[in-house]
């Protein structure tokens, strides 16, 4: 018996999102839970060489990590420091989790910069690092806690 061109394109269909589903589900195999990411940490941002990076300043860092807005296995990091007691924002960048770093990185590529930023969550503890590419020279360390 053969099949309609309607029962072909809906066995196609279905074989379709059965395959998209299991390559999203790929994409981020080993991947942790965002969940332990997410939230609100508060901590320290400290130049590591200020010789070499004379414009690196020690910060104290609030950090607001949320799920991205493309709906995907990213987070959104919106970087705020303070200064002389107020707030002022950084940024946002996204995230992924690199499973073979066991980190959330985010690559900053510019004319100008290549690095990457990787932070790791431990319970209740937050530590990251950036690093200058492609020589992986340490230029910030990260550590911080997650508010209650």
């Amino acid at each position: 018996m053969r099949s309609s061109p309607v029962s072909r394109g809906v066995r196609l269909l279905g074989s379709g999102l059965l395959l998209s589903t299991m390559l999203a589900g790929a994409a981020v195999e080993g991947a942790p839970s965002s969940d332990a990411f997410l939230g609100e940490w508060d901590g320290t941002s400290s130049c590591v060489d200020k010789v070499k990076y004379p414009a690196c300043k020690d910060e104290i860092v609030i950090y607001h990590v949320a799920p991205s807005s493309e709906g995907d296995s990213r987070v959104t990091l919106t970087a705020d420091k303070v200064v002389a007691g107020k707030v002022a924002t950084m940024g946002a960048l996204d995230f992924r989790f690199d499973s073979s770093l066991k980190a959330w990185t985010s690559q900053i590529k510019t004319s100008g910069v290549d690095a990457l930023w990787s932070f790791q969550v431990t319970g209740s503890d937050l530590s990251g690092t950036l690093v200058e590419l492609p020589s992986n020279t340490l230029i910030r360390r990260v550590t911080a806690k997650k508010r209650r």
